[in-house]
């Protein structure tokens, strides 16, 4: 295996990711990692220069024991689909905010659930509380049905350690207008910040906190409250400017260069924050910002774009804006994603550039029939390219050999040495070139994270077994009329897979198939977020293609 290469890197932090949520031991925990922004060392915020209140200052509150809401624990699995957890209860409250909101205001008799929809380190909480204002009420969340009751506890558990904190939106007349933070009661570092009382520490059980977004002081009045929430708009800071700047963590340098003319850009967002005709909280704080540097916006398909922002969540449906794949051909076009999602670890929130040089490349099964060698020797090209990776689809290669073989049989035609996909398979035996099949879905399965540890330490007539065992798995029951049509609709959607990937597309700009000289126009399928080109049309468009030292001996 060869440890520098992008595609391979991938694989196996993959897999090694996937080990550790299986080893969790609970299936709702497994969920929750998919959601997680946590690494696997614990994250300790350093209060030394924080402002804590010594016990003896804290105010006195009285613990209302009267109001009592019980409703559904719910994590969000992406979209909007929810998964429910339990049945839990929030009583304890303290006491009541004068003017402003409270978790009897938000959470009425017609509200039934809460919906956690991130998982933060406690360390990542400044951004969300930079763009809030303060704290409005502490209460205790416990477990009302005994049947998940040691779920929770396992999760309290599994919080503690990670030092996380769950996050989710809040509601009024439909408008998002606070959010709940939901932490095991065993934290100490958080106690001093959200003024916890004493009684509801190291209960056992969770503490959730109402966190309201900046609002004005008439706002929060005794006579305007009600009217103002219920035509609640997105949030208006006081420093708009400077805290979306903050909460999002826009560079500075990058900033400067939107406010410089001829820097026209396009913001993609849907469905992740927002509706396609609402943007949610995070876009409008770029909107903001982008407003503040002077930058015009224009449509995707104006020839003077330069700049593409696209949410961190939304990644998966970029295929339905126009032109991406034309733009990504255009190095002066630049691509950065923001804000913050569950599906995205916190290592890869916040503006950052995606799409940067370089690219993919795959192969269908009649491009390897049609010039063996050519494919070879273009793939031994790629694996030089400082910017460019080779992979392959297993079913695609085995597609390959069978169709070469026919009647034959291929693991002795390949042991006898007269084979001519012999070449490849050694390529892809020296890591070279990685034989990948994305995993699709939520992530990847047990089966696939064994497979793909195979296949890290398999030889060339392993290889060659286990491509045929692919191909017969993925389509023995595709007529033989429809299996390069099928191959094809394979691999593209395995390219837009990658591609939802932002450890990927942190690397690679451009995603290619390199199909027969007898396969028709693809260029309007899959959203054109994949290229289709022959082997000798192919070109990276930097000259390397045709130094004469570009090639590996295979």
């Amino acid at each position: 295996m060869n440890r520098d290469d992008p595609i391979q890197r991938y694989i196996v932090n993959t897999v090694i990711h996937t080990i550790t949520d299986l080893n969790v031991g609970r299936n709702i925990i497994s969920e929750l990692l998919s959601i997680s922004s946590v690494s696997d060392e614990p994250v300790v915020r350093d209060v030394s220069d924080s402002p804590v209140l010594r016990r003896a200052t804290l105010p006195k509150y009285t613990i209302p024991k009267k109001w009592k809401w019980v409703g559904a624990l719910l994590v969000n699995t992406g979209g909007d689909h929810a998964k429910r957890l339990s049945v839990v209860s929030l009583t304890d409250l303290t006491a009541d905010p004068p003017n402003g909101l409270s978790f009897n205001t938000v959470l009425s008799t017609l509200v039934d659930s809460i919906e956690i929809t991130r998982m933060l380190n406690i360390a990542d909480l400044d951004p969300l509380l930079s763009a809030c204002g303060p704290f409005r009420q502490v209460a205790k969340l416990a477990v009302e049905d005994t049947n998940d009751r040691e779920l929770l506890y396992s999760l309290a558990s599994f919080m503690d350690d990670r030092r996380q904190v769950a996050v989710g939106p809040l509601f009024f007349e439909n408008k998002e207008i606070a959010s709940v933070i939901i932490f095991p009661s065993s934290l100490p570092t958080l106690w001093p910040r959200f003024n916890v009382p004493d009684d509801l520490q190291q209960t056992g059980q969770f503490i959730a906190v109402l966190i309201p977004w900046t609002m004005t002081p008439a706002q929060y009045s005794d006579y305007g409250i009600h009217s103002s929430l219920m035509s609640f708009a997105p949030p208006e800071f006081k420093h708009s400017t400077t805290q979306a700047i903050q909460c999002l963590g826009f560079p500075r340098a990058l900033g400067k260069y939107m406010s410089a003319p001829y820097h026209p850009y396009v913001v993609w967002w849907s469905p992740s924050d927002g509706t396609t005709s609402a943007p949610g909280l995070e876009t409008t704080l770029l909107l903001n910002i982008l407003k503040a540097c002077r930058a015009q916006k224009v449509e995707a398909d104006d020839n003077r774009l330069r700049v593409v922002f696209v949410h961190v969540g939304a990644l998966e449906s970029l295929h339905r804006l126009s032109t991406i794949t034309r733009r990504r051909q255009h190095p002066e076009i630049h691509f950065f994603s923001y804000g913050s999602h569950h599906s995205v670890p916190s290592e890869q929130w916040g503006v950052r550039a995606i799409y940067p040089l370089g690219g993919i490349v795959t192969f269908t099964a009649d491009a390897l029939l049609e010039d063996p060698i050519g494919a070879a020797q273009l793939m031994s090209q790629i694996a030089l390219h400082p910017f460019w990776d080779c992979y392959l689809l297993p079913s695609a290669v085995g597609m390959a050999v069978r169709f070469l073989c026919e009647d034959g049989d291929p693991p002795l035609e390949f042991q006898a040495g007269h084979f001519i996909l012999d070449d490849i398979f050694r390529l892809i035996a020296d890591g070279h070139v990685a034989l990948l099949r994305a995993p699709h879905g939520r992530g990847p399965s047990p089966d696939w994270v064994h497979w793909q540890l195979k296949l890290l330490a398999a030889t060339p007539s392993d290889l060659l077994e286990e491509c045929l065992r692919a191909f017969s798995a993925q389509h023995a029951n595709t007529p033989d009329g429809d299996l390069l049509a099928a191959i094809h609709t394979e691999i593209a959607e395995d390219l837009l897979c990658l591609q939802s990937s932002p450890s990927i597309i942190e690397n690679y700009r451009q995603y290619v198939v390199i199909k027969a000289t007898s396969t028709g126009d693809c260029s309007g399928k899959h959203g054109g977020l994949v290229e289709w080109t022959t082997l000798d049309d192919f070109d990276t468009q930097d000259g390397f293609l045709q130094t004469p030292d570009g090639l590996l001996s295979v």
